[in-house]
Order: C-alpha cells, then sequence, then structure tokens
C-alpha cells in the first residue's frame, strides 16, 4: 500500500468548465441550485430545468427550493463526468498531471463483457479511456458496503480482462485503475487518500503497474487548509 497525502444549463456548463477544469473548486451555491432538477420519465438520469417545460411545471407540485443534489449522489457524479473538462480536471488531480498533458478522454460502455449468460453482470459507474488506452472506472459509493474489496477487484479485473478480443496479443493490455469515492472509511487509519499496487512480498519492489486502485475517503479529509491543491481539493468538493 502506497498511501498518498452534466448536461445542464449553458450557464452551468460555463461555470463547470471554467471552474474545474484545472482542478479549482470554486463557490458551489451555483453548482447546487443549478442541480434543482425534474426527471424525466423517459430519460432517466439526466438533469432538465423545471422552468423551460412551463405545461409540465404547472402539472407538477412546486419543487422544494430547500433542495440540493450533491455530488455524492451517484446520479449526480455521473453528470458531472459526462462534461469533458470536468473529467479531464479531475483524472488530472488523480493522476498527479497537468490537465494538457490528459489530452481527450472518452466515455465508454460501463456494462463490463460476459462470457457467458449466467457468468455475473458488472456495471461501472463511469469508465473513461483515455488517448494512449488506459481505462478508469470511477465509482462513487455513498453507504458502506461488506465486499468493497471483492467487488472493485472484480470490477477491476473484468475490465482488464476485457481490452483483448479473440487473436489480440497480451501486449495490447494497457493500464487499468480502479478509482473508489467513499464517504465512509474503509481503512483502519486515518489517511484520506490511498494507492495500491501489485508488489513483491520479499523484495518490497513493484511487480507491475498495470493494475492499480485508487481509494478516495472523503470521511477522513483533514481540517481545511488555504493551500489546497489537487486531489484534496476535488475531494473538499466532493464531500463538503
Amino acid at each position: 500500500i502506497s498511501p498518498k497525502q452534466p448536461n445542464t444549463s449553458n450557464k452551468f456548463a460555463e461555470h463547470t468548465e471554467n471552474s474545474f477544469c484545472y482542478g479549482k473548486v470554486y463557490d458551489k451555491i451555483l453548482l447546487y441550485s443549478r442541480a434543482l432538477f425534474c426527471v424525466s420519465d423517459s430519460l432517466p438520469g439526466r438533469f432538465h430545468d423545471p422552468f423551460l417545460h412551463t405545461e409540465r411545471r404547472k402539472r407538477m407540485k412546486k419543487p422544494d427550493e430547500n433542495f440540493i443534489m450533491l455530488p455524492t449522489v451517484d446520479f449526480c457524479f455521473k453528470e458531472l463526468m459526462m462534461n469533458p473538462k470536468v473529467r479531464t480536471g479531475f483524472i488530472a488531480a488523480l493522476l498527479d498531471l497537468s490537465p494538457d498533458e490528459i489530452q481527450d478522454t472518452e466515455i465508454v460502455p460501463t456494462e463490463l463483457p460476459r462470457d457467458y449468460p449466467e457468468e455475473k453482470l458488472g456495471i461501472l459507474d463511469v469508465h473513461v479511456r483515455m488517448r494512449d488506452g488506459r481505462h478508469l472506472n470511477l465509482e462513487m459509493q455513498v453507504q458502506f458496503f461488506e465486499y468493497w474489496d471483492s467487488r472493485i477487484l472484480f470490477y477491476l479485473s473484468k475490465m482488464f480482462s476485457g481490452q483483448l478480443k479473440k487473436g489480440d496479443s497480451y501486449e495490447k493490455l494497457r493500464k487499468c485503475i480502479h478509482v473508489s469515492i467513499l464517504d465512509f472509511s474503509w481503512f483502519d487509519d486515518d489517511l484520506y487518500y490511498h494507492t495500491i499496487h501489485l508488489y513483491d512480498d520479499g523484495t518490497k519492489e513493484r511487480y507491475s503497474d498495470l493494475l492499480e486502485l485508487q481509494f478516495l475517503e472523503l470521511k477522513n479529509l483533514p481540517p481545511e487548509a488555504q493551500s489546497e491543491k489537487g486531489i484534496l481539493r476535488w475531494m473538499r468538493f466532493l464531500h463538503d
């Protein structure tokens, strides 16, 4: 273990791009206010502005003005990651790179391939492929899940093996990273950020860099400081 210390209105999208593209977290009041939403039965998982559909709004109950959609809500988190610049900024922080180094990222289907119908179905939260071929699964989990380790190893291994088709060479395999964003404490320590790789027990040297786990434990965030940047600042946004 190596610990380390949406599809919305134009106004919201413009604010999101400017605010998060370089990992900067601005006032979240605008984000929360734009997350007042009504969900279409025919388009689940999309933001809709209730003020755009007058007739429908008349038939609906008046929305709760105090309601906010927090980034830890699975649906809200996925919508944020649909914005390319938001996604780039967050991944840049995860990989400790500048956004310019990330280049293009692509959202790919989240259902993991199965070899036979009886095999367990795996559906990722946000599956991203980078230009260099690396894959990331960004998964938000609010409620404690007893078998989290088993679940993410299953997802990571399926994401890794799913890169190859019949006749493909093993050299085509690219690094896969599973990112767990947890609103509960998973490890028995007070660290807020863990990265995990495969290591040799005897030499303590890294065996392979092709598989990686990252854990962001929002409950373990330290007291806020003015000099915060990178992944810590993103975690602060997601949690506060």
